[in-house]
């Protein structure tokens, strides 16, 4: 199921009907999310999504721009705000007393944050540090993931672009982020020199060992005509530049979702 709530949801079929979503982010990104909820190859797209074998429950949720708890607390309003994710997936479950919040669930022991990007680039700075870049910020969120200082023994990163992106990988700073951690050592070093301080507060603490939880991280890269190519048949998509009879078809799909049924939290 997709978890979500009810502003994402009429936000999302306002889109559709005014017919304002070839260039929307977060539309693409639902279509995907709701292909791999309904579809039948939900095991296969979550295994392309992690790039690795996962147990996997057939009651797994989608969350839908969720929000963790952030890493970073400062002092007098100095602190980093709510990372929205554009998607996860995993062992997760809503943070009581919220409609957005999430956290570690301690069920199937693996976390996915999906990072999507149409034809935006990440940001590069947070408000109280100018030096901090969105995918540093995504994956801190991840590796401290955690239910009163309970964590993943797996964790995923994805980053979800069109293709195009994904053969021209330093046309984005975003490709520069994603291959410059791989060496760990960066990453950690992104960590340790945020200006914002670590959060510590009761039933949430910064792990004491960092180096171990960015150990469990995988990171992976997709694109949204890896999902949209293997559940339509389709072939040689570019959803950046859709023929004319792509882009009727993919319309097609976009206005199904305004016939679905969803039950946000």
């Amino acid at each position: 199921m997709i978890k979500t709530t009810d502003a994402q949801i009429t936000a999302i079929k306002d889109a559709i009907e005014s017919n304002k979503y070839m260039d929307n982010e977060k539309i693409w990104t639902f279509l995907i999310a709701n292909i791999i909820d309904k579809s039948m190859r939900k095991n296969e797209y979550l295994k392309i999504i992690v790039n690795d074998d996962v147990v996997i429950e057939n009651s797994l949720d989608l969350w839908f721009e969720s929000m963790p708890i952030p890493p970073k607390q400062g002092v007098s309003g100095g602190s980093e705000g709510n990372t929205h994710l554009d998607l996860a997936v995993g062992d997760i479950k809503q943070r009581e007393g919220t409609q957005t919040g999430i956290e570690f669930n301690r069920q199937n022991d693996w976390v996915c944050f999906i990072e999507a990007k149409l034809y935006s680039d990440c940001s590069s700075e947070v408000s109280y540090d100018p030096f901090r870049n969105q995918i540093a910020r995504v994956i801190e969120n991840l590796v401290t993931f955690q239910h009163d200082n309970n964590f993943p023994s797996q964790t995923y990163f994805t980053l979800l672009t069109p293709r195009i992106y994904k053969q021209k990988p330093f046309a984005k700073l975003y490709g520069y982020k994603y291959f410059e951690y791989h060496d760990r050592d960066n990453l950690k070093k992104e960590f340790r020199e945020c200006r914002i301080p670590c959060r510590n507060t009761s039933g949430w603490k910064y792990p004491e060992n960092i180096d171990a939880q960015v150990r469990k991280l995988k990171m992976n890269w997709i694109t949204y005509e890896d999902i949209l190519e293997k559940e339509y048949n389709l072939n040689n998509l570019n959803i950046c530049q859709l023929n004319e009879t792509e882009r009727e078809f993919i319309n097609t799909k976009f206005h199904e979702m305004l016939r679905t049924d969803y039950h946000p939290r």
